[in-house]
């Protein structure tokens, strides 16, 4: 009996897929590989406030990027009605074409009361057409090629990789940091380029 449940367990367990957690640090690398500082960034594309702290932060990466790599992973919340597409349209685009990624990102952010509000009262395939000619318009890649990912079970399966690999981490919200692989609730403080610069001063002074 005990083994038959242990069959039972077990084939249920090999059913649901868990994602598994990756192997190496997940997201979208921005900067040195030798970089003496990495800041982990988790952002939902469809959060006011991951919305309003990434022009800050990415303005003093990009005056910084020569001792701070920037890793930005995408964790989208529950409470976001449509945020997994949105991401997984992100991720295929990360993984296919890195160098639009970042307009991927500015894009959304532009126009995100287009999934916050208009999305919920529209019917879930007009809202992947939309997702996928937002995205074409972000990126220059053709509204069929995003549409065919949107459907992809290997792009579905990456984006649920990321998803678990930011909750593995214990991020529980958006915007969140890391840096240097040590949790750091204060940064989620920082919103503009000159509040990161205080941020860094304070750090090295310690």
């Amino acid at each position: 009996m005990r083994a038959f449940l242990a069959v039972l367990i077990l084939g249920a367990a090999l059913c649901t897929q868990i994602p598994p957690i990756p192997s190496k640090p997940e997201g979208f690398v921005l900067g040195p590989k030798n970089a003496t500082v990495v800041l982990d960034v988790f952002y939902d594309h469809l959060c006011s406030a991951s919305r309003d702290s990434y022009p800050g932060l990415y303005a003093y990466w990009k005056s910084n990027q020569s001792w701070l790599q920037l890793r930005i992973h995408i964790l989208p919340l529950p409470y976001h009605y449509f945020a997994f597409e949105v991401m997984q349209a992100g991720k295929y685009i990360e993984l296919n074409y890195p160098d639009k990624y970042i307009p991927f990102i500015e894009y959304i952010y532009a126009n995100q009361g287009t999934y916050l509000s208009k999305a919920k009262s529209q019917v879930y395939a007009d809202n992947l057409a939309t997702l996928a000619k937002d995205t074409s318009a972000a990126t220059g890649v053709s509204q069929d090629e995003i549409a065919n990912a949107l459907a992809n079970k290997d792009v579905k399966w990456a984006t649920r990789v990321s998803r678990a690999f930011a909750v593995s981490s214990r991020i529980s919200g958006t915007p969140q940091y890391i840096v240097n692989g040590v949790y750091a609730p204060d940064a989620s403080e920082n919103s503009s380029q000159g509040d990161w610069a205080n941020y860094f001063q304070l750090l090295s002074d310690y």
